[in-house]
């Protein structure tokens, strides 16, 4: 008891002397608020040896009746603020660490080029051959197509060259039983700078019977043939080659 009852005279000791510097936010303030509540705890843990003391009871006997109603107004004051900054302290969540992802490289391989086959009897295109490889539509000979019906045609070209970087691709409509004349009026399809991707250049193009001029040719049988010409990065031609569609002049397409 007499060393709570100590506690407490230090306290008011100081804090009568934070009272009278009132005009100096000082640090003496920030001391005397501190031991207050220093005190009120010293008071609270023994309250199992003084029975039933209360705070209010140790200032009673201590503090003059007119200044109690500030000590007790200030120690209110600075529980509610305690209070309040706990409850402002932001929850803090525990961070889980991201699974570790491990990249695996993706291997490209490159299709080897098909082989020179002759054509089939039945009358469906070989398709493949060294260098290139030509489909017409659903790859049978006879198909027939008029200025409201197209067909397509899908051209491959495969780059045999470390240097190959673009492909000339120029389709050709010869009439089926003369001889092959590659020029512009039998020009169907032309694109001069496709792109080597994964060692392949692709060209596609759809006919009705036109020409690169916008052109109908006549009615009649037609070998569809492609030249192409692989270029460098600064376009210069490395290699210029060709074949008919099916392998044969035997497949043809009918214009009507």
């Amino acid at each position: 008891m007499k060393r709570i009852l100590i506690l407490i005279i230090a306290g008011l000791f100081l804090m009568i002397g934070s009272c009278r510097r009132e005009d100096d936010a000082s640090e003496e303030d920030i001391r005397g608020d501190i031991i207050t509540d220093l005190i009120r705890e010293s008071i609270l843990q023994e309250a199992g040896e003084v029975g039933d003391l209360k705070v209010e009871d140790a200032i009673t006997e201590i503090i003059p009746e007119d200044e109690r109603e500030v000590f007790l107004a200030k120690t209110e004051a600075t529980n509610d603020v305690i209070k309040e900054e706990k409850e402002d302290l932001p929850v803090i969540e525990e961070i889980k660490p991201e699974p570790k992802i491990q990249d695996k490289p993706v291997e490209v391989t490159r299709e080897p080029a098909p082989s020179r086959v002759s054509a089939r009897a039945d009358g469906i295109s070989t398709k493949g051959v060294e260098g290139c490889y030509i489909k017409a539509g659903n790859d049978r000979s006879g198909q027939s197509i008029s200025p409201r019906r197209y067909i397509k045609f899908t051209s491959v070209v495969f780059n045999e060259f470390q240097a190959g970087r673009r492909v000339e691709f120029q389709l050709y409509a010869v009439p089926a039983g003369q001889r092959r004349r590659l020029i512009t009026y039998y020009l169907i399809g032309l694109s001069r700078n496709i792109d080597v991707i994964n060692g392949q250049a692709q060209y596609t193009r759809f006919w009705n019977g036109k020409n690169i001029n916008g052109q109908f040719l006549p009615k009649g049988k037609y070998n569809i043939y492609l030249l192409y010409k692989i270029k460098d990065a600064n376009g210069k031609v490395l290699a210029t080659s060709g074949r008919y569609w099916g392998n044969s002049r035997d497949f043809y397409i009918r214009l009507d």
